[in-house]
């Protein structure tokens, strides 16, 4: 057995250090992994899993950190050892150019753009990012590139309303010399559609220097503040409603019944991933004295503060309710009935709100949603931004 003192002082140097020792692992031999964490907080042991080597897992004192790393049924010591030293020793990240394209064909190019170290251009269709990521080994570039490009991916539907899809990942051998900010007075933040998407003279679309300002947010750091990370979590919601609305349209012979539920569930839960960056006044419960925090309200705030009335209440006394129903009674939107071509039937009077609602067939998703989540992420960026 191998037990080795590592002493990290918090999370952030616990994870520096297990980045560095699985880099090193990697590229000493491929090994297969039966990752399976688990922790016994009686006796503060984390155990990590096996792979060809052994038995990993470590001790703490506290929360966070390790204090000795132990390797149990060690095939080769040595080997194992000289790995564990290799990363303990100081050792900075390396700074890697990454370019991730996408490839275009009918949908239209994006205009250059720059802000510091973060680029974007257009050529022969394809759009190109090129961004800087600081990693310990070529394991870890790897790991940080693919997150990097789920979150570009998300963002850059919200801020297009095209899905590009998963870029492609190239590795440059130098990182290209700062470029000067670009500059986007005229940006024209009043819009919704995806024909209303601003674009240059060219026809290109034209993204806000904020989106880059994002993305270097998102580059420069392995884990995310929470206001960067509640921006990616809204985003990826809307991105994956309408990744599963596209793959629902490919599925035959299967009912649609509660599946617009899900869809739109998925959607207005992005303003709830959005809730934590709007701070409204808190209310204390008479009773107890702690604060009483209300989801619903808390979206229907944001909805209020970046769209006309009638949308936000609508929001908060339709769309949301139907979200709640849905996930707390499993009641679906639409009705289980068949319908082919007009059979129209009165909800029936279990709720007095409804006595004048008519039955669909099946739900529908909330198009228009999709846009307004959209539209408040953007301004919720630019908002952000303009103020720091």
């Amino acid at each position: 057995m191998i037990a080795k003192k590592i002493e990290t002082a918090n999370v952030d140097s616990s994870n520096v250090f297990l980045r560095k020792l699985w880099g090193a692992i990697a590229s000493a031999s491929q090994f297969g992994w039966q990752y399976m964490p688990y922790t016994d907080k009686r006796q503060k042991i984390v155990d990590i899993g096996r792979n060809n080597l052994g038995h990993f897992y470590f001790t703490y004192k506290k929360r966070g950190t390790i204090d000795t790393l132990y390797v149990d049924e060690c095939r080769k010591e040595d080997l194992v050892e000289s790995l564990i030293d290799k990363a303990l020793m100081f050792q900075e990240e390396k700074e890697y150019a990454v370019e991730m394209y996408f490839d275009v064909k009918t949908y239209p190019l994006i205009a250059t753009s720059h802000y510091n170290n973060i680029s974007v251009k257009s050529e022969e269709k394809k759009v190109v990012f090129c961004i800087p990521i600081k990693a310990y080994s070529s394991l870890d570039l790897e790991y940080i590139a693919y997150q990097r490009a789920l979150s570009l991916s998300s963002l850059l539907f919200v801020y297009t309303h095209i899905n590009y899809g998963m870029p492609s990942i190239t590795l440059l051998n130098e990182m290209e010399a700062g470029n000067k900010p670009t500059t986007d007075s005229d940006y024209n933040y009043e819009w919704y559609d995806a024909d209303e998407c601003p674009q240059s003279e060219r026809g290109e679309i034209v993204l806000p220097k904020e989106f880059l300002m994002l993305i270097e947010q998102i580059t420069e750091n392995f884990f995310l503040d929470d206001f960067t990370t509640s921006i990616v979590n809204a985003s990826q919601l809307i991105y994956n409603s309408i990744n599963l609305y596209d793959a629902s349209r490919n599925l035959k012979n299967m009912p649609m019944q509660g599946l617009y539920d899900i869809i739109n569930t998925v959607v207005i839960s992005s303003l709830e991933a959005l809730a934590s960056t709007n701070k409204i006044e808190s209310k204390k419960c008479p009773c107890c004295g702690q604060e009483v925090y209300s989801v619903v309200q808390n979206v229907y705030s944001i909805a209020e503060k970046y769209l006309d009335e009638p949308i936000a209440s609508d929001i908060k006394n339709r769309i949301y309710r139907n979200r709640s129903k849905y996930l707390h009674e499993g009641k679906s939107s639409g009705g289980l009935y068949r319908y082919k071509w007009s059979y129209p039937l009165i909800k029936p009077h279990i709720n007095p709100n409804d006595k004048n609602f008519m039955i669909l067939g099946y739900g529908a998703p909330e198009y228009n949603l999709i846009d307004y989540c959209m539209y408040i992420t953007r301004m919720i960026v630019c908002d952000y931004y303009n103020h720091l």
